[in-house]
This record gives C-alpha cells, structure tokens and sequence, in this order.
C-alpha cells in the first residue's frame, strides 16, 4: 500500500481525498492531536468503516465503524487511531470529501516492518515513492507491494486481486 501525502515537520499542512462507494486506501501524514479517528476523520457518511490490518496476526482489527453525532465505535484500542504512516481501507456508501489537517509528521525511517508477512504501510511524502524511499532499506529477493490507488468493491480479505498494480522484486530490482 503505496499512497503519499504530507510534508515536513512543524508546519501545518491539509490535504484532501475523494472517496468513492467501497473500500479506498486511506492513509493520514498529519500529526491532529493523538490521531484518534474522531478527530481526523469526522465528516464521513453514516455506516462508514475503518479497517486496519495487523501484521501480527495476518488479520484485520475488527473494523471501527462512524455514527452520526456520536463518531466511531470501536472494540479493539488499535483502531482508535489513524497515525502518521499507518495505512488503511475506509469503506463508504456514497461519495465523499475527507480532509486532513495538522502538522506534518515525521516518521522514523527506517520503517518497522514484520519481514516475511503482509504489512499495509503508506509513503510518507506527497508523491509516488520507490521502496527504498518509503522503507529506508532494498527489497529482498521475492517481496512484493501491492499498490492500492483507486477504490474496489470486492472481498477486502483478497488483498492481491484487489490491488491496483503487482510488483514482486527479484535480486538486485528496484533500487
């Protein structure tokens, strides 16, 4: 999950995503208080959920869920949070604007990864990024990103068919 926005550190900084009907990537590279969901992601239509996935566990968190005039529920204490470099899917109903604003972060490099397991991790400037820049190490033999940079209404559990682009790197490729 390769997908970019933000800046460098102190300065305040807003950005802005249009999502449409389905699971979009979604990824937050302000700083917003302590990136809990209720505060970077408030104006989402009714129903709209946030699922995280965890390396650990090769599974997704159960997914946070919004209401109107109460804000997200959620049962695990990891997905009342959007933090900087963190990648997500938001599914949403209907079409939607959804604006970041904050400071922006720094994020430590190199990233912390689980080697050997599916990780959803974001870029962490406002372009596309090769996996040298995002990760601050080179791919090893045989790992592959799946870049998710449109929305889909399939099976969110299918992350390699739904992904938009493959790319499985052989020794020595993509430096």
């Amino acid at each position: 999950f390769l997908f970019a926005a933000g800046i460098s550190s102190a300065q305040q900084a807003s950005y802005s995503i249009q999502l449409q009907p389905g699971y979009n990537p979604i990824a937050n590279h302000l700083v917003n208080g302590a990136n809990k969901l209720n505060d970077i992601l408030r104006n989402v239509p009714a129903g709209s959920e946030l699922f995280k996935y965890n390396p650990a566990t090769q599974r997704y968190y159960t997914a946070a869920r919004f209401f109107p005039g109460l804000g997200w529920y959620f049962q695990e204490s990891e997905m009342e949070y959007l933090r900087p470099g963190e990648g997500a899917f938001i599914f949403v109903n209907q079409p939607t604007n959804v604006t970041f604003s904050g400071s922006n972060a720094q994020i430590p490099l190199p990233r912390q990864v689980l080697f050997g397991r599916t990780n959803f991790i974001s870029g962490h400037e406002p372009r596309t990024m090769n996996f040298l820049e995002v990760f601050r190490f080179p791919p090893a033999n045989g790992d592959v990103v799946y870049l998710y940079d449109q929305p889909f209404t399939g099976d969110r559990d299918q992350i390699q068919q739904n992904a938009s682009s493959t790319h499985k790197f052989t020794a020595r490729q993509g430096w």
